[in-house]
Order: C-alpha cells, then structure tokens, then sequence
C-alpha cells in the first residue's frame, strides 16, 4: 500500500513537472519571438534607474517592485550605455518613453530584453505553484492538477506571462496575498500572519489596482466569522457569544497588522524616502500641481484625485500616490473603446463582461458555469472556501466595471487564478457524483487546451472559435486585446519571404523599426515617430 502510495506521489510530481515545462516552452517561445513591446523599454529603464540611482520619479505608475526584480540581470550585465547622470532630465510619460527607447537600443536590446522576460516570467511561475498548491489545499490532488492544466493553457496568462509589466506579477501577488490570509484564517500562527503581511505588501508596491486588496481583506475576515458562526454547534450559547468576539478582536487585530506591515513593505521598496527623486531633486511637475492641471484643464471628476489623494500626502511615498494620481486620471478620463464593431467616446460598463466572452476558451466558460449546478455542494462542504474565492472576484470585476479606461482583459488578469481554482474544484465535486459528469469535464479540459494550442503563437489576440478565433479578433476588440507592438519580427519576416521594400507602416508601440530590419516608411498621420514620412496621395506600394 505505501509502494502504490509512493508512485503514485511520483507520478502527481512527474505531471505537475511536465505542465511547468509546457509553461516554459509557451512562455520561452514569447520572449524570443516577439520585439519590444509598448510599455517594455519605459520598465525596463525605469528599473535600472531604481536599482542605478534610486529615481523613483522615472515611471512612476506603476510601482516599483516588478520592474526591480526584471531587472535585477542587468545589475550584474552593467550596460555598456547606462544612460545619463542621475535625475538629469524632466520626468513625465513622454520623456520616460524617450529614454526608455534610448537606453534600450543603445544597448543589446536582444540580449536585455531576453533575460529582463526571463526574470518577468517568474511570476508566471510562482502564480502557476499559488494556483497548484492553493487548489490543492482547499480542494484536494484533482483539483489541484486540472486548476494547474488550466492555467498553463490560458490564453491571457500566455499572451502576458513573459512581458516586462505589472499585469502578471498582480496577479500573482493578490491571489498569494488573499490564500496566505485563507491559511491564516484557518489556523492562526504568527508565521502565516507575517506571510500574509509580506504578499499584501508585495501586491500594493506591484501595482496600485492592488489597493484595493486591503478592503477585500476586510470583506473575507467578515465572511470567514459569519461561516464559523452558522458552523458552530454552540452559537447560540453565551460561551459561543464570547468566542465569536474574541474571533472578531483576533481578525481585526491581524488585520490591523497585516495593514501595517504592507505599509512597512510598501515603504521598503521606496527606501523609507518621501522624495520621488533622489535628494536635491524634484519631480517636473509637483504632485499638487499635477492634480491641479488633471481637474482644471483636463476635466477629471474623482473624490479620490482631489480629496483623498492630497490628505495622504508624506503618509505614503510621494512616487507611489504620484502613480496613483496618474492610474485615477487614466481611469476617470478614459479613453476611446473598440468593442463589437462600434466605437465609443469612453469606456463602457459592458467592456470587460464582453471581452472575457470573446478572449475566454469555450472550454473554460463552460467549466465556469459548472460552478453554478456545483453551488449547492461546494456550498454545503466547501462554504468558506468558496467565499474565499468569489469575494476577491466580486470586488475586483465590480469595480472594473466603473472603469473608464477599456483597452484590454489584462486590466483584469487578477481574476483569472480565483476562477481557475473555483471552475476546477466545482468540475471535480460533479466529476465525483456521476461519470456523465466526469467525462464532461475531461471533454471541456480538452477543449480548452485544444483551442489554446490551435492559437499557438498568436495568444495575445486570442478569440475562441464563436468569434472567428485569433485571425477576428480584431473585428471586435482592439489595443492589448490584439496588438501590443510586439509583431515587428514576424513583419520582417512577412517583408522579407515576399521580397517587399516598397512599404508603408502604421506602427503600434515604440520599437525602433531600423534594429527590427522594417524598410517601411512610416505613417506620420497614425504615429508621429522619428523619421515619419508625409503621406503622398494616391499611395502606393504595401501598406
């Protein structure tokens, strides 16, 4: 019995290795075969200049601490250009692009993009153990493998997994963050309190959508007593009265220092330093007067831009509420959205319900709506766990939905763990009750590693088939849904197979055409870059 045992363990260890391999070969491929992408040279630059000089007024949304660990490889590589003296030069987003392109390709820009998206996929990884582990433990060794099968085959995790930005490390963090307090809950031990502290600090200083971790904290801790009450045998009692206090004291108190100590970590990251710039230095424009011009001339209306933001103020460093400032301007401004064909002024409240219809697998839709024909038993033996996984989805999406910024699911990605891991355990509870059931789930579990292996490389505009798959996605999506300016490879190649010079490009990004091999002349009415070119009537050539 121990030898079955055994094997069978080895065999659990054998699959969970291979699934991480399919992970690294889908995420390899990435990192070699696509060219810069928009936001990668601004990360990649404003990270070396964290770790250089500690100018945290370089790209300062969003928060440091992704960009730090992407490029920790050059610390040691030591650049052979590593750009100007320390806090030379005026901040904003149009200088930090300019210098971000700059030291990109004044430098190997091959080689330092390979190894900042190799470090930048470590997230990829450690959110696919959260996921594996986290299923595990609520759910049991099935789950735990399907919820791990699931991930390593979603299109959104792919298409982003190996980018140098903040939407994967989030993602990470705030399903670690929200798991560690589910551990917490319980069984309380100092160790798991300092855990859950250190992932909540990680999460905040990642990016500042996790903000809004903190609150979901508060709602879980509530969830978590109100089920432990209806549990307990002695709820009526007055002993029980007295033990459901003392459990709402204990959660405040971890809570109040789960706050503190994600504070102390968010601090950290910014060197207990107030000053977005190393000392002697300013931002170009201060953070009073930043606001000031986004209300005044801008037109943006937020309580938390002109009432909340300035009363925190040396409470929290002046990069990272600079960053927020920018994320709400982003957010209450918005900007125009491509959905369905039709295009609007700003966003929409429907944007993302849509767009996860349309970049979703049928496979894994369909395992979402096993969730509900399951609720009644993950509800009856699996009550707190399920709270834990559908409040932090609750809040998340709630609130996107008031966003007015809709360029991409990826605003969204922190989502995607907490459903993985409710579809799978709600698939595996139907699986056990009947093989009908079982043999859907496998089906369904095909289907969404079929369509995501059908997509192979294009995952970054991934549609499934009802929409025409990732060759349509265009006609119903745009911006990070479709393109993020990473195809420059596959043009030359395009360019290069067809024997065409006599070309006209509209580029989507910052990459610099000349390193990319791209003889085209470029659209100066779509993308006012260096080198433009005045667009002749009739036009000519390929466009």
């Amino acid at each position: 019995m121990q030898s079955h045992q055994l094997w069978r363990n080895r065999l659990n260890y054998v699959l969970a290795a291979l699934l991480l391999l399919a992970l690294a070969a889908e995420l390899g491929f990435f990192a070699r075969w696509q060219s810069q992408t928009i936001d990668e040279a601004d990360h990649i630059h404003a990270g070396y200049r964290y770790w250089q000089c500690g100018d945290f007024g370089v790209n300062p949304e969003p928060p440091p601490f992704a960009k730090l660990v992407d490029t920790l490889p050059l610390v040691f590589d030591r650049p052979k250009n590593p750009g100007p003296p320390c806090a030379s030069y005026d901040t904003g987003t149009s200088p930090d692009f300019a210098h971000g392109h700059d030291f990109l390709y004044s430098n190997d820009a091959r080689k330092t993009l390979a190894k900042t998206r190799f470090f930048a996929a470590s997230f990829t990884f450690l959110l696919a153990i959260f996921v594996f582990v986290a299923a595990r433990k609520m759910f049991g060794e099935g789950p735990a493998f399907l919820a791990l099968l699931l991930l390593v085959f979603e299109p959104a995790v792919l298409a982003h997994g190996a980018e140098v930005t903040t939407d994967l490390p989030v993602t990470c963090w705030f399903f670690g963050a929200v798991y560690a307090f589910y551990r917490y809950s319980e069984s309380p031990t100092a160790r798991r309190l300092i855990l859950s502290g250190l992932a909540t600090g990680l999460a905040l200083v990642t990016k500042h959508s996790a903000a809004v971790l903190l609150p979901v904290l508060v709602l879980l801790a509530v969830a978590d007593i109100w089920v432990r009450r209806r549990d307990s045998a002695s709820a009526d009692s007055s002993g029980g009265s007295v033990k459901r206090m003392r459990l709402l004291v204990r959660r405040t108190a971890a809570l109040v220092v789960i706050a503190s100590m994600a504070t102390a970590v968010l601090w950290g990251f910014y060197l207990f330093r107030y000053s977005a710039r190393p000392a002697g230095h300013e931002m170009s424009d201060s953070l009073t007067a930043y606001i000031q011009d986004a209300i005044r001339y801008g037109g943006v209306h937020s309580v938390l831009l002109s009432q909340i933001i300035p009363r925190l103020v040396h409470i929290l460093p002046e990069s990272y509420l600079y960053g927020l400032a920018n994320v709400t301007i982003a957010s209450s401004g918005g900007r125009q959205t491509f959905l369905l064909g039709h295009l609007y002024s700003t966003g929409q409240w429907f944007y993302f319900p849509v767009a996860l219809v349309i970049k979703c697998t049928l496979g894994f839709l369909l395992l979402l709506l096993l969730t509900f024909v399951a609720g009644p038993y993950l509800w009856d033996e699996k009550k707190g766990e399920t709270l834990f996984l559908t409040i932090p989805v609750a809040v998340f999406f709630g609130l996107s939905l008031t966003s007015r910024l809709n360029i991409g699911v990826r605003h969204i990605l922190p989502i995607y763990p907490f459903l993985i891991v409710l579809a799978a355990g709600a698939a595996w509870q139907l699986a056990g009750r009947k093989r009908a059931w079982m043999y859907a789930v496998v089906a369904l579990a095909a289907l969404h590693c079929v369509s995501s292996l059908r997509a192979f490389p294009n995952y970054l505009s991934y549609s499934n088939e009802v929409w025409g798959g990732p060759q349509e996605t265009y006609r119903y999506l745009s911006a990070s849904n479709v393109d993020i300016g990473g195809g420059h490879i596959d043009e030359r190649t395009y360019l290069a197979r067809n024997q065409i010079t006599d070309c006209w490009i509209a580029p989507f990004g910052s990459a610099d055409l000349d390193y990319y091999g791209i003889p085209c002349k470029v659209l100066a009415a779509f993308s006012p870059q260096k080198g433009s070119a005045v667009v002749p009537r009739p036009l000519e050539g390929t466009l």
